[in-house]
């Protein structure tokens, strides 16, 4: 494993800091090629998508956290994280096209061991659990309705991917992150880096 964390480059005292997972190139590409078939097949569609896919863990905590998150991941994760892509489905709070993710006991339990020992945080309980997820593209009411969300769960449903990347984030995108690599047991050390907006 080859493990990089990058330290903060900016401390913050707000309570402005997310933490999330990029996926794989490919699987991010296989969402927008699903996001690119939803506004042929519906040219009305109003489709809106991210501009990175990402699976969050938590968001709003204090950036001086950064570095204790880090090393919780670091204590769950020892390589790249394979999951499966669930059903494909409409926000229960606002109008966003959601793909579920399979249960995880690995990132269950990575979920959990944030939840309980990061303060300030305000994601991602729903109804007492952990809903993982990736967002395909914010819409609205009209377009939620129009869409055939068993067809189109047809289409991934079951395809895994990969996280790769976990990230500490400011609103700055200043932070820390770590690149899971499976082909290295060397681990480098700190380096400090700011990352691309």
């Amino acid at each position: 494993m080859n493990t990089r964390l990058f330290e903060q480059n900016t401390v913050s005292t707000h309570d402005n800091c997310w933490a999330e997972f990029s996926i794989d190139l490919e699987f991010s590409q296989t969402l927008s090629s699903a996001c690119h078939k939803l506004k042929v097949d519906h040219p009305e569609a109003v489709l809106k998508e991210p501009t990175k896919h990402h699976v969050s863990l938590l968001y709003g905590y204090c950036a001086s956290e950064s570095e204790k998150l880090m090393e919780i991941v670091k204590r769950h994760l020892t390589s790249p994280l394979t999951l499966k892509a669930g059903e494909i489905k409409r926000g229960d709070v606002s109008p966003v096209i959601l793909l579920a993710i399979e249960h995880s006991s690995e990132l269950d339990s990575l979920f959990h061991d944030l939840y309980e020992n990061i303060g300030n945080k305000k994601h991602t309980l729903i109804n007492g659990k952990y809903d993982p997820h990736i967002t395909i593209a914010w819409s609205d009411q009209a377009t939620l309705d129009a869409i055939d969300f068993t067809k189109l769960s047809n289409s991934l449903t079951g395809r895994e991917f990969t996280l790769h990347t976990v990230f500490s984030l400011d609103e700055d995108k200043n932070g820390c992150n770590i690149v899971l690599d499976e082909l290295s047991v060397m681990r480098e050390a700190p380096q400090k880096i700011p990352l691309k907006k």
